[in-house]
This record gives C-alpha cells, sequence and structure tokens, in this order.
C-alpha cells in the first residue's frame, strides 16, 4: 500500500509541475489544431492513387536490399540538433540517391549531396525549431529545387536558419527537381 501511494504521489506531483510548451510562440499554422484543415484534406485528396499493372500481381520485392554498396548511396550523417528529420531522410538519403542515381554520380563525393536545411527553412517557424511533414518538403523540391552541400554553404555550416541569397545560387539550386 506504501510503494502505491508513493507511486501515486509522485505521478500527481509531475504533473503537477511539468512544464507546458508556450505555444503563442508557434505560428498558428504550425499548430496541432486537432482535425485536418480543409487545406491539408485538399492536399491529400491530390495524392495520386498508384496503381500497378497486372502484371505485377505474381511478382515480389526482395525483403532487404544493400543500397550502402550503390556510389549513389551518401555517407551516414549525424542529423544534429535540429528537428529535420523528414527532411534529412527524404532529402539528404532519398533525393540524393535519386539524383545521384539518375545523373551516375558518386554521392561520396560532397558536390552531390543535398542539405535538409534548404526545404526545411520554408517551415520552421522561422527560429529553427519546428519540424514539417515530408509532404511539404516534397513540394519544396518540385517548385524551387534543393542546393547541393557546395552552393548552400556546407551541411551543417548552412545551419538550420540560413535563408539563401543570390541569383546563381537559386538558378542552381532549380537544376536539382
Amino acid at each position: 500500500m506504501k510503494k502505491y501511494l508513493t507511486i501515486v504521489l509522485f505521478l500527481s506531483f509531475g504533473c503537477t509541475f511539468a512544464q507546458q510548451p508556450d505555444l503563442s510562440e508557434v505560428p498558428s499554422g504550425l499548430r496541432n489544431t486537432g482535425p485536418l484543415t480543409e487545406r491539408d484534406a485538399r492536399m491529400f485528396d491530390h495524392i495520386e492513387e498508384l496503381v500497378l499493372p497486372e502484371s505485377y500481381s505474381f511478382k515480389s520485392l526482395p525483403d532487404s536490399i544493400d543500397n550502402s554498396k550503390y556510389e549513389w548511396f551518401r555517407p551516414i550523417f549525424s542529423q544534429q540538433t535540429y528537428p529535420n528529420c523528414m527532411q534529412s531522410t527524404s532529402i539528404a538519403y532519398n533525393f540524393t540517391y535519386e539524383i545521384n542515381r539518375l545523373r551516375n554520380l558518386a554521392a561520396s563525393d560532397s558536390n552531390n549531396q543535398y542539405t535538409p536545411h534548404f526545404a526545411w527553412n520554408f517551415f520552421n517557424g522561422g527560429n529553427g525549431w519546428y519540424g514539417v511533414n515530408y509532404l511539404f518538403t516534397m513540394d519544396v523540391l518540385k517548385c524551387h529545387g534543393t542546393p547541393d552541400i557546395a552552393d548552400y554553404g556546407g551541411f551543417y555550416y548552412g545551419g538550420g536558419q540560413r535563408w539563401m541569397s543570390g541569383y546563381d545560387e537559386w538558378y542552381q539550386a532549380m537544376n536539382n527537381r
């Protein structure tokens, strides 16, 4: 009984003094407001359904593939301090792999690597601490492209709060869509 009472008191104390996040600084469009908004629903309605050909019905995929043995796969990196996991996976790994495969370039060369920070900065709330869904990231890639690490100023050094300026950098980014 004493053990049970101690646990209940500990949990009550923790809940009483738990620090709640200050949402007043979060832009209203980035707050979790519950159900999908009309805008979100329209966006999801426009995602095309993938219909596989009938000839695929008897084919199967391998249970695993080691992409690291291909030159298009970039070296593993640490995400560091920014909450840009969706951009790290969708741009720094997937997009880098796909575009280097199409261009037959080695991703071990930093000129053939793409930073997650460029697209993330479109949605991070202006101070670098808000994440965003990868679908929005893909829209940035479609519309603006993405700069390579050389143009952005490094993988980490370009950083989570850098906004590119200059026609040449933006033009180079548009070639990477």
